[in-house]
């Protein structure tokens, strides 16, 4: 049985962080009178999304892992996310009260259009860092954008706007097991932050928060719960189980498949929408196995897995 998150710094509610900047998470509550409605906990499993691909058959004992590094230094803040499906950076260049230039690169990236919604950030220029992740997402058609780029570039306005010069996210989803349960785990920093279990994508553990889907409606929920860098990490933790069901299947075969064969997930993203809807393919060779954990964080990537 997964325990509850542990205190990390000082005692504290929910919402409030340590002097030194590092997550305090209390488990308090009794009741959870803001979890998403029933409608919303019977959203489709993210996973089933993926069934037209064929499966994995080594799925079941291993380990997705995210990292998402922010490091500003003197008006350049980089962001950067390494996964087992994605590596991809953003260069967001600021003058302490706007942003004056942004840019972006992936060298890692699951289809083949994937490199067009760099363009898309240019929107940004201008943005007022006061405003915060609010401000930038206001007029944001997430449809438009990698939702990658757009986190790293949300992430990175944040951690200005709260005065911070870096931070570093680091995640592991296990697989699902027989019962569809997984436990993920973030770090901030280097220090545990946050723990829980789900259930086909509706967490389990704590039973605090039981029955709150991460899919259909949780950012909503947890923008009424948390806020600040505590948002941060249940986000991070959010999209960190989302690309880990990937792992269920071979997504990185020998034979790529057209992206509108995953018609049900039409303008989730740039990709998945027109015009690269109907032109994008899989990528090939760009899976990485990261069970045994993170590469170093000076850049060397991990063993490569094998292509089936």
């Amino acid at each position: 049985m997964l325990p509850p998150p542990k205190v990390v710094g000082r005692s504290g509610p929910a919402d409030s962080l340590s002097n030194s900047g590092i997550l305090v998470v209390q488990w308090s509550r009794s009741e959870n009178p803001l979890a998403p409605s029933r409608q919303n906990r019977l959203v489709q499993p993210v996973s089933e999304k993926l069934s037209h691909y064929r499966r994995n058959p080594d799925y079941g004992s291993g380990i997705a892992r995210r990292r998402i590094r922010l490091i500003d230094r003197g008006g350049l803040l980089t962001a950067t996310l390494y996964d087992n499906f994605h590596e991809m950076i953003v260069e967001l260049r600021h003058d302490g009260a706007s942003i004056t230039g942004i840019d972006g690169a992936m060298p890692r990236f699951p289809k083949t259009t994937c490199p067009g919604a760099i363009g898309q950030l240019a929107q940004f220029v201008g943005a007022r860092i006061a405003d915060g992740r609010e401000g930038l997402a206001r007029n944001v058609a997430r449809s438009q954008h990698c939702t990658h780029l757009l986190d790293l570039a949300f992430f990175g306005l944040a951690m200005l706007q709260r005065g911070e010069s870096e931070r570093l996210f680091e995640v592991s989803v296990t697989d699902r097991d027989a019962t569809g349960r997984q436990e993920i785990a973030v770090s901030v920093d280097g220090a545990p932050a946050l723990t829980f279990a789900t259930v086909r994508e509706v967490i389990e553990e704590p039973v605090q928060w039981r029955g709150v889907a991460l899919f259909g409606g949780f950012g909503r929920w947890a923008s009424a719960q948390f806020s600040g860098l505590e948002f941060d990490v249940w986000m991070v933790a959010q999209m960190a189980l989302l690309i880990a069901q990937g792992r269920a299947f071979l997504t990185d075969g020998q034979e790529p498949l057209p992206v509108s064969k995953g018609e049900h997930r039409r303008n989730a993203c740039y990709s998945f929408s027109e015009p690269q809807f109907s032109q994008a393919w899989d990528c090939i060779g760009v899976v990485r196995d990261l069970t045994i954990g993170l590469p170093p964080l000076d850049g060397a990537e991990p063993q490569r897995s094998t292509p089936v």
